[in-house]
């Protein structure tokens, strides 16, 4: 059997084991019990001996060894008879008589499970924190550490965020923008790490960049740039073509995106994927094309969805998808 490598060196199976060979079909080595190219053309091969851990250029890292292997972010490991350790490119010493579990980051820090707990590890190696419980870096470089004080969690320049004892929902929306959750409520960030507003009973961001607070007072929605388009609203939501609906207790508006108005004191409204818009009012319910002209009206009942939507007529139902094509 021919196993390809992504460097295009190859390892073919024989009767007398495997054999590894260099892409233009020169030997590497052969008579071997396994061997590997790694994700950054590294490559090792083991023998009776154990394994021999090279370089691309060819080089030799170290031989006799129990395991080897090359993290995400370029960093390598060898397994001897006290354990794992792990290297940089460079080859310098990071951490021994580690285990194996190893995670790397996008920011390319690294955490290591070491016989007193986790440690964590930035790029040029140096340490961020060990003897802990857990730990874990989000794709933004905010960071959380877990001891039996409870979580810590820091923004990417090290400053605290939070300490807490119980656990926190943390999401990280398409802007950078940051939300987290605690036993104190919801609380907003910016891409920067600078907080909008905390305590809060929810809140939200949306794909144009506005955002949604909500207080006891009911909820406000703001622009991208933080001034406020309506408050003390009973909802609001923004769709991806940033038309937007405001619910008071008048009931519900619906807005386009240069925040002309569509329609208010609507029972209720809702934007299609496709643009398309449906308005319901006391005595009727209508849905229309995104430049404003009717589809259908007298509908009875329906809802809008992801991709379809679905209407109740006197006559039946009506069933449309995403581009509000007849289904």
């Amino acid at each position: 059997m021919k196993t390809i490598f992504k460097n295009g060196w190859y390892r073919l199976e024989t009767t007398e084991g495997c054999a590894l060979y260099r892409a233009d079909g020169t030997l590497v080595a052969d008579k071997l019990i396994d061997c590997h190219v790694f994700r950054n053309f590294w490559y090792g091969f083991q023998t009776l001996d154990g394994w021999s851990f090279y370089r691309k250029d060819g080089t030799l890292v170290a031989d006799k060894l129990k395991d080897c292997g090359v993290v995400d972010n370029g960093w390598y490991a060898l397994k001897t008879k006290t354990g794992w350790a792990y290297y940089r490119t460079d080859g310098t010493l990071v951490a021994d008589k580690a285990e194996i579990e190893c995670y790397s980051y996008k920011n390319k820090w690294c955490a290591l499970k070491l016989q007193d707990g986790w440690a964590l590890f930035r790029a040029n190696g140096s340490l961020v924190a060990d003897k802990l419980i857990a730990c874990y870096v989000y794709k933004n470089g905010w960071y959380v550490l877990e001891t039996e004080k409870g979580y810590a969690l820091y923004r990417k320049d090290k400053s605290l965020v939070i300490k807490t004892m119980q656990d926190f929902e943390f999401s990280i929306h398409k802007n950078g923008w940051c939300t987290l959750k605690t036993a104190d409520g919801w609380a907003l960030y910016r891409k920067s790490g600078s907080l909008v507003a905390d305590k809060l009973m929810s809140c939200d961001v949306y794909k144009n960049g506005w955002y949604m607070l909500e207080t006891t007072e009911g909820c406000a929605l703001y622009r991208a740039d933080g001034s406020l388009v309506a408050d003390k609203l009973k909802n609001c939501d923004v769709y991806n073509n940033s038309w937007y609906r405001l619910e008071t207790t008048e009931g519900c508006a619906l807005y386009r995106a240069d925040e002309s108005l569509v329609a208010d004191k609507l029972k209720w409204c809702g934007v299609f994927e496709s643009g398309c818009y449906m308005l319901q009012t006391v005595d009727d319910l209508t849905l229309h094309w995104p430049d404003g002209s009717l589809v259908e009206d007298k509908l009875k009942d329906g809802g809008a969805y992801d991709d379809f939507c679905l209407f109740e007529t006197k006559d039946g139902y009506l069933l449309y998808n995403a581009n509000v094509a007849e289904a």
